[in-house]
């Protein structure tokens, strides 16, 4: 994660909430596995997502200690980590690692970390990658490459989905006045146009036994 990234997620982590997702989105990121078991939640933020999964149980980690204040008093179990550097917990520790809208956010070095991610989850045990998916005209970044083929190389049987995610972020005076000026006519016809597309994907691997 770059020096810019980590101020912004700060910042954000300073509100009540980072995104306030739709109750239908939060369903459906549920929904994307059944039987979850022990669940991770990697870069959880403030914890909504982790509180819509219905493991058992579900732990989140984040670098940020103001997001995961958040976190803890809204009941999801956290520790601070930061996902770039390593996953503190033991091997074959998860049933279920969900990984939602994180990957873009972390350097293009993409072998440490799914090493970690595979480290941490059970023989026969589900990722679950969510990312903004470049061939969506309404997506504002690219989708990390490289992922299907990380899956690949350890051995995992996986499937790739579209989904929409709707989100609203909690502050948007983050950029600049004349950017937000310049681009809301444009943001809010693309919504109007693409509000019920898929603007992300899912990408669902089961590790082997």
């Amino acid at each position: 994660m770059n020096h810019d990234q980590a101020t912004l997620l700060d910042f954000l982590s300073l509100t009540d909430y980072r995104y306030r997702y739709a109750p239908e989105t939060l369903e459906r990121l549920n929904g994307l596995v059944q039987d979850k078991g022990r669940t991770l939640d990697v870069g959880c933020g403030d914890g909504t997502i982790g509180l819509a999964l219905d493991g058992a149980p579900v732990i989140g980690f984040d670098r940020s200690l103001s997001d995961l204040r958040s976190a803890q008093q809204r009941g999801l179990p956290v520790v601070v980590a930061d996902a770039s550097r390593g996953i503190p917990f033991a091997t074959d520790a998860f049933d279920t690692v969900y990984c939602v809208d994180v990957l873009h956010h972390l350097e293009a070095d993409w072998e440490p970390l799914f090493a970690e991610l595979d480290r941490v989850l059970k023989p026969g045990g589900r990722l679950v990658i969510v990312e903004p998916d470049a061939r969506s005209d309404f997506a504002q970044v690219s989708q990390p490459p490289e992922l299907e083929p990380q899956l690949a190389r350890r051995g995992y049987r996986y499937d790739s989905r579209a989904i929409h995610v709707e989100a609203e972020q909690a502050v948007r005076a983050v950029f600049p006045l004349w950017n937000r000026v310049f681009k809301a006519p444009f943001a809010i016809a693309l919504a109007t146009i693409y509000q019920d597309r898929p603007d992300k994907f899912a990408l669902i691997g089961r590790k082997p036994e």
